[in-house]
C-alpha cells in the first residue's frame, strides 16, 4: 500500500528538469525535450 501511495506521488508531482544542450544535436535535444514537455516519460501518459 505504501508503495502504491509513493508511486501516485511520483506520478503526479512537479519535477524541475535543467538540459544543457551545448555541444549537442539541436534535432535530436528538441525531441527529447518534447517528450518530457508532453508528458510522455510519465506511467500515466495515454498517446489517445
Amino acid at each position: 500500500m505504501a508503495f502504491n501511495k509513493a508511486q501516485q506521488l511520483a506520478t503526479f508531482s512537479r519535477v524541475w528538469y535543467l538540459f544543457d544542450a551545448k555541444w549537442q544535436c539541436p534535432h535530436m535535444s528538441g525531441e527529447r525535450i518534447a517528450r518530457i514537455l508532453r508528458g510522455e516519460h510519465k506511467p500515466i501518459y495515454y498517446p489517445g
